[in-house]
């Protein structure tokens, strides 16, 4: 089995480009008051999508999965605020 370091960079390109501003953004990011944690979690996965950090199908998938985690009762905690 080939292994290309160039390959691998290349596909990993976007990590090294993006992640100091995606830090800067989760640093400083700050949900709607009043949101409860599946809220909380959706906006956040939108507003990665929307800044080019994950795909829409990120979105999906996180939606089908708190909405399965509602479908069987998970009692979510209580957000903290900062």
């Amino acid at each position: 089995n080939e292994h290309s370091i160039l390959g691998d960079f290349d596909a990993e390109i976007d990590l090294y480009l993006k992640s100091s501003k995606l830090v800067e953004f989760l640093a400083s990011w700050q949900s709607d008051d009043g949101s409860t944690v599946p809220e909380m979690m959706e906006q956040l996965w939108i507003n990665l999508y929307e800044r080019g950090y994950i795909e829409e199908e990120d979105v999906n998938v996180l939606q089908l999965w708190l909405h399965a985690l509602v479908e069987i009762g998970y009692d979510f905690p209580q957000p903290k605020r900062r």
